[in-house]
């Protein structure tokens, strides 16, 4: 998908951690020898630095770094999925290729999930990319190639 990146910018959070941590630290080493303080500054360094490291492991694996980001837009997009009969095959293709949303709004849903249209927008639905795919076997194969509607 032309635009489309993952979200790697880290959370401010991480960063007012960090910088408590080195506060902390500092004030703790402060009261101490010099031999001692270099030893504590270089235990406060690799503390904070090791546990930057983890914080910011936690946010790419688990956070929002892994919801899709459009990036000359500079929006995340959120997916939806909406189920259909395996019947409106042909009807979802069509409105698909025409690029058709008022269609697709139109093909009755079902909870069954024999197709599925997975459907990424932003928040005001200006950016939208969709792809169709059916269920084999309990595992979800594209059956269409992803569309993209920029309005």
């Amino acid at each position: 998908m032309p635009g489309i990146t993952r979200h790697l910018r880290p959370q401010p959070a991480c960063y007012i951690l960090i910088a408590l941590g080195a506060v902390c630290g500092w004030l703790l080493n402060a009261t101490q020898t010099s031999s001692q303080w270099l030893e504590g500054l270089y235990l406060l360094l690799l503390g904070t630095g090791a546990f930057s490291l983890l914080l910011l492991m936690c946010y790419y694996l688990f956070g929002d770094s892994r919801r899709p980001y459009y990036k000359p837009g500079k929006k995340l997009l959120e997916p939806e999925y909406f189920y259909f009969n395996s019947g409106c095959k042909d009807a979802l293709l069509h409105a698909l290729d025409a690029k058709d949303e008022d269609a697709i709004c139109r093909i009755k849903r079902t909870s069954i999930p024999e197709l599925v249209m997975v459907h990424y927008s932003d928040e005001a639905g200006c950016v939208i990319y969709a792809q169709l795919q059916e269920s084999r076997g309990g595992e979800l194969v594209p059956i269409s190639n992803i569309v993209s509607i920029i309005k």
